[in-house]
């Protein structure tokens, strides 16, 4: 069973539209929001990747999705260059996949794009690392690193196949250390 994720006063219009679609399972009484916010980098990047499911009618917003619109948000971009991405390739890749292979909501069905269980985690692991590191703002970074724990995804395949490994990213986000 699965309970909609707590919305904090304060929170932006942007963010309470975000966390009002993501779901936890009841078992896990997490204090997650709290003082913890996005950056407005991310925040933009995570809209954009509605924006881009909604826009081709995409039944689902996937992790990669959010690989795809983390290509346009600075600090993950930054990350990914300096761990020896080609980010232009990154997103052909995504971009063939995604539309190769996300179900699409019929014509005159008013449905809206559904985040699958694969990125709610990503989001949540990326707030459990924020607050775990002591720290308040996720950002693109953050979701970067959380993105690899889904090995199974196609964005992480795509990671690896460029030879981008989560020690990789972690390295350079922690201790500015290039590959």
């Amino acid at each position: 069973m699965l309970r909609p994720l707590e919305v904090r006063p304060g929170t932006s219009a942007r963010e309470r539209a975000l966390l009002g679609n993501l779901r936890l399972p009841l078992t896990h009484q997490f204090n997650l929001v709290g003082a913890l916010v996005f950056s407005e980098e991310l925040k933009i990047a995570l809209n954009e990747a509605f924006k881009n499911a909604r826009t081709k009618r995409h039944e689902f917003v996937t992790p990669e999705h959010i690989l795809l619109a983390l290509l346009d948000e600075k600090q993950a971009v930054d990350v990914l260059n300096n761990v020896g991405a080609d980010v232009e390739a990154l997103r052909k890749k995504l971009d063939e996949f995604i539309d190769a292979h996300t179900p699409l909501i019929p014509p005159g069905d008013d449905r809206q794009a559904e985040p699958t269980l694969g990125f709610q985690r990503v989001v949540r692991r990326a707030m459990f690392h924020v607050q775990s590191n002591g720290r308040q703002t996720a950002t693109g970074a953050d979701v970067l690193i959380a993105l690899f724990a889904e090995q199974e995804s196609h964005a992480v395949h795509c990671l690896k196949e460029q030879s981008i490994a989560r020690l990789d990213v972690v390295n350079y986000v922690a201790h500015g250390i290039s590959k």
